[in-house]
C-alpha cells in the first residue's frame, strides 16, 4: 500500500524512502496533534448548528412563499373582483340597452296596433250606423221631416228656399209641407223637389244666396271628424 500511495499522489516525481517516510509522519502527527474525542464533539456541533441554520433558512423560505402565495392570491382576486364587477356592469348595460330596444319596438308595435285598431273599429262603427240608419230610414220616414226641420231653422228668414230631397222622401215632405213653412217667413216661398243624388234620410236646403248639407254623406263626415278630434 505505501509504494502504491507514493505512486499515487506523486505521480511522475522521484522519492528516496526518507522523504515518503517524512511526510508519513507529517501525517500522523497532524492526525496526532488532536482529541480525536473533542474533534468528533466539534464535528456534531457543527453539523447540528448547520442544521438549525438550514432549518431556519428553509422555514423562512416557506413564510416567504406562503407570503408571495397570499399577495399574489389577494391582488389576483381583487383584479378578479374589479374585472368580474366591470364585466357585470357591462353585462348589466346590455341587458338594459337590449331592454330598452325591445320595449321601443313594443311601443311602436302597440302604437300601430291601436291606431290600425282604430281605424278598423271607426269603419266597423260607421258601416255598423249606416246600416242602422237605413234599417230605420225604411221603417220610420218620419227622420226625413226631422232632418228636413232642422235644416230649415238655419235659413228661417230666408224669402225663396229650395229643398231637395230624394224620390222615395218627396211624398212625405210634401205631406209636411205646411210644417215646413210655419218655419220661415209668412211671404217666403218654399218648393219642394226630387234629387236622386240626396241619399234617403237627408236633404239639401238652398236659398240662393247658400247652401245647408244636410245629407247623411255630410252629417257622417262630421260625426267622423269629431270620433277622430
Amino acid at each position: 500500500m505505501p509504494s502504491s500511495y507514493s505512486r499515487r499522489v506523486l505521480k511522475g516525481v522521484t522519492l528516496d524512502g526518507s522523504a515518503y517516510r517524512r511526510l508519513a509522519l507529517r501525517e500522523l502527527k497532524v492526525a496526532a496533534a488532536g482529541n480525536p474525542g473533542s474533534q468528533e464533539t466539534r464535528a456534531g456541533e457543527d453539523r447540528a448548528s448547520a442544521a438549525d441554520a438550514a432549518a431556519r433558512i428553509v422555514a423562512a423560505a416557506r413564510e416567504e412563499a406562503a407570503r408571495i402565495r397570499e399577495q399574489a392570491y389577494r391582488e389576483g382576486f381583487e383584479a378578479g373582483f374589479r374585472d368580474g364587477v366591470a364585466r357585470g356592469e357591462e353585462s348589466a348595460r346590455e341587458v338594459m340597452e337590449r331592454a330598452r330596444a325591445v320595449l321601443a319596438a313594443a311601443e311602436a308595435e302597440r302604437t300601430a296596433t291601436i291606431n290600425r285598431l282604430e281605424k278598423e273599429i271607426l269603419e266597423l262603427a260607421q258601416e255598423i250606423a249606416r246600416r242602422i240608419v237605413a234599417v230605420e230610414l225604411k221603417t220610420n220616414q218620419e227622420v226625413v221631416l226631422a232632418i228636413t226641420k232642422e235644416a230649415l231653422t238655419l235659413v228661417r228668414d230666408r224669402p225663396h228656399v229650395l229643398v231637395l230631397v230624394h224620390p222615395d222622401d218627396l211624398a212625405i215632405c210634401q205631406q209636411a209641407r205646411q210644417q215646413f213653412e210655419a218655419l220661415l217667413p209668412d211671404n217666403a216661398v218654399l218648393r219642394i223637389l226630387p234629387d236622386l243624388r240626396v241619399e234617403r234620410g237627408g236633404c239639401i236646403v238652398d236659398t240662393g244666396e247658400g247652401v245647408v248639407d244636410a245629407t247623411l254623406a255630410s252629417r257622417w263626415a262630421m260625426l267622423l271628424e269629431e270620433l277622430k278630434g
